[in-house]
């Protein structure tokens, strides 16, 4: 067979392989770009060992391009059962399909073709923003298992502590219908959980500082400290108050008060003038009768009881 070592063309057509030469080729070269001084060397080599393509030139760099035409489809080991390897760092512009599943590193990201399954083996960092349309887990020993704000970590806005081994309590939250509010409640293994809320260091704890609306404490309260209301306290069952407490305005009691003692530093009034004790003198008016004992104290008897002094 005869053999052709370099053939020398100014031609669009320099060489055209196919039925009908240079109409619809099989096989074309343009020779056509005046300055060219890049080309493409086909190698061939031995039994299993493959076959090259790469691109020549007087240059040290040079880009290979291999287009289709039209809207047509570029295809890569199409017929072969090999794997494609893409040995530099490659960049997709367009949409990237992938029809089977999706490895990196073997494991540390692999995508499930027929789930869409993902797993991510080391840190996901997302610049954007994040929907997620269904239940989402997230398995983490760390005491940032969940960091939420602007700087991540940092001084995070929202933050999920994930550290404590044995940890088998949480929070959750309830969504509900417009008007109907949220939830947050404990969830755990056990049967009885408490639920802690901590501002930091001397800082305090406000709730329902923006809402109109009241607060409802639906069970047993207990104030280990100091108890200051600003506004009007209603208690519509028994208010049991085991220490000192001091009211700075008027104490209004509407049912029947039982008192161990009192120490009142004011006068005293009942019914404005049915009964009174001045402080200063501690003199008192009785408007009405006076009963000691089973002996009503009247007029005619105090008179016969000042006789006898």
């Amino acid at each position: 067979m005869a053999s052709i070592e370099a053939i020398t063309s100014t031609a669009a057509a320099g060489i055209a392989i196919g039925r009908n030469a240079a109409t619809n080729p099989q096989f074309q070269v343009d020779c056509s770009v005046s300055s060219a001084a890049t080309g493409v060397k086909l190698t061939g080599r031995a039994a299993t060992a493959g076959a090259d393509i790469a691109v020549i030139s007087s240059g040290t760099n040079e880009n290979l391009k291999i287009d289709a035409k039209g809207s047509g489809t570029v295809t890569v080991n199409g017929t072969a059962t090999g794997a494609i390897a893409l040995a530099r760092n490659t960049a997709v512009t367009g949409t990237l399909a992938v029809s089977g599943d999706t490895a990196i590193a073997t494991d540390k990201f692999t995508v499930a073709a027929a789930s869409g399954n993902t797993v991510v083996a080391g840190t996901l960092a997302v610049a954007g923003a994040a929907t997620v349309s269904a239940a989402t887990t997230v398995a983490s020993n760390s005491a940032n298992a969940l960091a939420v704000g602007p700087n991540g970590a940092t001084n995070p806005a929202l933050k999920v502590d994930g550290s404590v081994s044995t940890a088998a309590t949480g929070l959750s939250v309830t969504g509900r219908a417009a008007a109907a509010g949220a939830s947050l409640a404990v969830i755990s293994s056990g049967t009885n959980e408490n639920l802690t809320i901590d501002a930091k260091g001397s800082g305090t704890v406000s709730i329902n500082a923006t809402g109109t609306g009241a607060i409802a404490l639906a069970r047993n309260t207990a104030v280990t400290g100091t108890l200051s209301a600003s506004g009007a306290v209603t208690a519509s069952s028994t208010l049991a108050v085991t220490s000192n407490a001091t009211v700075g305005g008027t104490l209004g009691v509407t049912g029947a008060t039982t008192l161990a003692a009192v120490n009142v530093s004011g006068n005293i009034a009942v019914a404005t003038d049915k009964f009174t004790v001045a402080a200063a003198t501690g003199n008192t008016v009785i408007d009405g009768t006076l009963t000691i004992g089973a002996t009503e104290l009247t007029e005619a008897n105090l008179i016969a009881l000042l006789a006898l002094l």
